[in-house]
C-alpha cells in the first residue's frame, strides 16, 4: 500500500512558447523551437538561459546579452537579444523559479526500496520517499509530499498535502503538519522540552516528560536546524503562514499566531505567546511566559523581559522603545568625550570655590567703587530723608509725632553702610530744621510762647 503513482511533471528544457502561453506577455520574434534549460543572472547567462532585467543598473552596458531570452517590463532597443515583455518581471521570476526548483528537487521519485515503513503507514498519491526514511506506526502522509533522505517520523505523526521534509529531519510523537509545510534540513520537531525537577532528598535532576506534541498550521516554512519542543500537556502551536529562519529555537507550549516572522537564531522560552504578524529579527531572546502584542517588532539582538502592547517597536537588551534606542546609540560613541569634558568642569569649579574661600572680604568703599557709585541702600536712605523732611510741615514734627532730629537719626541709621553718606544725610536734616525756624530765628516750639514769653502752661498757672 506504500507505492504511490509517480507524477507526470514536465522537465527542462521547457519550450519558450509554452512558458509564454502559461505566464503571459509578448515576444516580437519567432520563438518556434526555442528552449529554456535554466534560469540565470544577466552576467552568467549563456545558451539556453533565461534572465530577468528588473533594475536598470544591471543592464549590459555594451548592449550585449549572451543568453537565449531576457525578460523586461518594456522594450529596450539598445539590447540585441530576444526580449520577453512582461508586466511584472519580478513575479514571473518567482513563478518560474518555483517551477524549476520543484523539478530539480524531485531526485527520488516514488518510494525508495531502501526506506523502512511500518505496515500501518498510510501514504497518499504522488509521494516521494528517499532512501533511509523511517516511518513509524500509524503515520499518515498526505498527497504530493516529499521526504528527503534519512527522515525519521515517529508514531502517530500526521502530515498534510504537499509538504516537503528535507534530509535528516526528526518528527516526534504527536506532530501534526498542515498543508504545504516545509521543514529545512536537520529540523527537530516535537522532541522533549527542557524541563527538570529535583526530587526531595536527591541531588540529581529528573526530566519532566513533555507529551503534548506540536501543531503546525498551513503554509509554514522552517529553515535549517530549527528546534520546536513538544508541549508539556497541550501542544506547542505554530500558526499558519509563519516564516521561520535557520537555527531558531521554540520552547515548550509556545504559541505563534498566524503570519509571524522569526529570523535566524531567535530563541523563545517556554509558554511565550507571540501575536499575529510579529517580526523578531536575528538573535532576539524572549523570557518565559511573556505575551507579545500583535504586530510587535523587535530589532536584532534584543532581549525582551516584559510583555508588549500591540504594534510595539523595541530594540536593545533589555529591550525598550526603538526611537530612544536609536538616539542612545548615536550618543554612546560620544560618552568618552563627554566624560572628559565633565571632569574638566569639575576641576574648574573646584578651583573657583577654593579661590572664593581664600579671598579677603571687600570693604564698603571698595564695593562702592567696584559698583561704580553709591549702593542701593545709600540712595534709599537719602530718598527716605527727603520725604520725611517734606512731611514735617509747619508743626516742626514728623507725621508720627517724632522730632526732626529723631527722623534724621533713623534715616542715618538706615544709610549707615559708610561715613560719607551719613554725613550728607545729617547736613540735609540740619538744613530742613533751619528752614522751620521762620523769621523769629527760633524753633517752632519757641513761637508758641507768645507775647508773654512764657509757655501756655505757665500762663494758665498765673491766671489761676
Amino acid at each position: 500500500m506504500y507505492q504511490a503513482s509517480q507524477r507526470q511533471r514536465a522537465e527542462p528544457p521547457f519550450l519558450l512558447s509554452e512558458l509564454l502561453a502559461e505566464h503571459g506577455g509578448e515576444v516580437d520574434a519567432d520563438i518556434d523551437g526555442v528552449r529554456i534549460e535554466r534560469l540565470s543572472s544577466i552576467e552568467a547567462a549563456g545558451p539556453g538561459s533565461l534572465a530577468f532585467l528588473i533594475e536598470q543598473r544591471y543592464r549590459p552596458r555594451d548592449g550585449r546579452f549572451g543568453g537565449t531570452a531576457l525578460v523586461l517590463s518594456k522594450r529596450d532597443v539598445g539590447l540585441r537579444c530576444l526580449q520577453w515583455l512582461h508586466p511584472n518581471p519580478t513575479q514571473l521570476w518567482q513563478d518560474l523559479a518555483e517551477r524549476f526548483r520543484a523539478w530539480s528537487q524531485r531526485r527520488w521519485p516514488g518510494v525508495s526500496a531502501h526506506a523502512w515503513l511500518d505496515p500501518s503507514v498510510s501514504i497518499g498519491h504522488d509521494v516521494d520517499i528517499a532512501p533511509g526514511v523511517v516511518l513509524g506506526p500509524r503515520v499518515v502522509i498526505g498527497d504530493g509530499c516529499c521526504l528527503g533522505p534519512n527522515v525519521v517520523v515517529e508514531e502517530g505523526v500526521q502530515m498534510g498535502a504537499r509538504c516537503r521534509v528535507e534530509a535528516q529531519v526528526y518528527l516526534g510523537p504527536g506532530t501534526l503538519l498542515g498543508d504545504e509545510v516545509r521543514l529545512g534540513p536537520g529540523c527537530v520537531i516535537a522532541d522533549q522540552g527542557f524541563g527538570y525537577r529535583q526530587p526531595s532528598g536527591q541531588t540529581t535532576l529528573r526530566r519532566v516528560e513533555h507529551i503534548g506534541g506540536v501543531l503546525i498550521g498551513d503554509d509554514v516554512e522552517f529553515g535549517a536546524l530549527c528546534c520546536v519542543d513538544a508541549g508539556s500537556l497541550e501542544p506547542t502551536r505554530i500558526g499558519s503562514g509563519c516564516r521561520i529562519d535557520n537555527l531558531v529555537h521554540i520552547a515548550h507550549n509556545v504559541v505563534l499566531e498566524p503570519g509571524c516572522v522569526l529570523l535566524a537564531q531567535v530563541g523563545l522560552a517556554g509558554r511565550v505567546r507571540v501575536g499575529a504578524g510579529c517580526i523578531l529579527a536575528g538573535q532576539v531572546g524572549v523570557a518565559p511566559g511573556l505575551h507579545l502584542g500583535a504586530g510587535t517588532q523587535l530589532a536584532a539582538q534584543s532581549g525582551l523581559a516584559h510583555s508588549t502592547h500591540p504594534g510595539a517597536r523595541l530594540a536593545g537588551s533589555p529591550a525598550f522603545d526603538v526611537g530612544s534606542w536609536r538616539r542612545m546609540s548615536v550618543r554612546l560613541p560620544q560618552l568618552d568625550v563627554l566624560h572628559r569634558e565633565l571632569e574638566s568642569l569639575r576641576v574648574a569649579v573646584a578651583r573657583l570655590e577654593a579661590a572664593a574661600v581664600q579671598a579677603p572680604m571687600a570693604s564698603a568703599p571698595e564695593l562702592q567703587a567696584h559698583n561704580g557709585g553709591p549702593s542701593d541702600a545709600h540712595q534709599g536712605a537719602s530718598l527716605l530723608l527727603q520725604v520725611s523732611a517734606e512731611q514735617v510741615g509747619e508743626t516742626g514734627q514728623a507725621p508720627n509725632g517724632q522730632e526732626v532730629s529723631e527722623v534724621r537719626h533713623e534715616s542715618v541709621s538706615v544709610a549707615g553702610a559708610s561715613d560719607a553718606p551719613a554725613q550728607r544725610c545729617e547736613g540735609l536734616a540740619r538744613a530742613n530744621e533751619c528752614n522751620q525756624l521762620g523769621g523769629t530765628g527760633q524753633a517752632p516750639n519757641r513761637q508758641e510762647l507768645g507775647e508773654t514769653g512764657q509757655a501756655p502752661d505757665q500762663q494758665k498757672e498765673r491766671h489761676d
